[in-house]
C-alpha cells in the first residue's frame, strides 16, 4: 500500500489491477478473468483474459471439451479427427473394431479358423484346386467340394480333383467303380466296346 492524498491505499505494479483490495493479473487470474466483476467456474482457467477449459494432463481441449486424442472416436489423433462406424481410436489411429473371435484384415473382420482366404492368418489364402474348392477348418487348409464330373481318389489333396470321372475307366462315375476289362467309361457309365463288323 502507498500513503495517497492522505489515505492509505493500494498501488499494483505494472500488468496488475486492483480488483476489491488485491492485485491481480486480469489475463491469467480465474477469480478475476478480463475484468474485477468475472471469474471461470469450476475445471476452467483464465488464458488472456478469458475463461478457457482446463484439461489435465494426458487430455487436450477439442471445442470446449477434453478428450483424450489417443482413444476418443471423436477426436482421434487430433481434434479434426473423427473414427468411421464400426471403428475404434487405438493410440491415435482409427483402427477396425472387431468381436474377440475375429481379426481385422484388409479392413474386414474376419474368422481365420474357417475364412479360406485368411486361413490361420491375414492373408494366409488356401491354395486353390484343380477342378475343387478350399475349405479352412481350425485354420487348417484342405481340399472341400471337387467340380461335378470329378474326383480326388487318391486321397492326395495336393493333387486337387484330378480324376475325371466321365471318361476314366478306373473310376467311372465315382472313384470306387471301376469298369471290366474290354469296357469304356463313357459320361461316367461303363459301356462295352465292340468293333464294328
Amino acid at each position: 500500500q502507498v500513503c495517497s492524498q492522505g489515505q492509505c491505499a493500494l498501488s499494483c505494479p505494472a500488468g496488475l489491477t486492483n480488483c476489491e483490495g488485491s492485485c491481480v493479473n486480469l489475463q491469467t487470474d480465474r477469480a478475476y478473468c478480463g475484468s474485477c466483476d468475472d471469474f471461470c467456474g469450476a475445471g476452467l482457467v483464465c488464458n488472456a483474459g478469458a475463461c478457457k477449459v482446463s484439461c489435465q494432463a494426458g487430455l487436450t481441449n477439442c471445442g470446449g471439451s477434453c478428450v483424450n486424442l489417443k482413444t476418443d472416436r471423436a477426436y482421434c489423433g487430433s481434434c479434426g479427427t473423427t473414427c468411421d462406424a464400426g471403428y475404434v481410436c487405438d493410440a491415435g489411429q482409427c483402427a477396425l473394431s472387431c468381436s474377440a473371435s475375429l481379426l481385422a484384415c484388409n479392413s474386414s473382420c474376419v474368422d481365420t479358423r474357417y475364412d479360406p482366404a485368411h486361413c490361420g492368418g491375414c492373408g494366409a489364402a488356401c491354395p486353390s484346386y484343380d477342378h475343387g474348392s478350399a475349405f479352412c477348418a481350425d485354420s487348417t487348409c484342405g481340399l472341400g467340394f471337387c467340380d461335378s464330373g470329378f474326383g480326388n481318389c487318391d486321397g492326395d489333396s495336393s493333387n486337387g480333383c484330378e480324376i475325371d470321372l466321365s471318361t476314366t475307366a478306373a473310376h467311372c462315375g465315382s472313384c470306387t467303380n471301376a469298369c471290366s476289362g474290354g469296357e469304356a467309361c463313357s459320361d461316367g457309365s461303363c459301356s462295352s466296346v465292340y468293333d464294328s463288323p
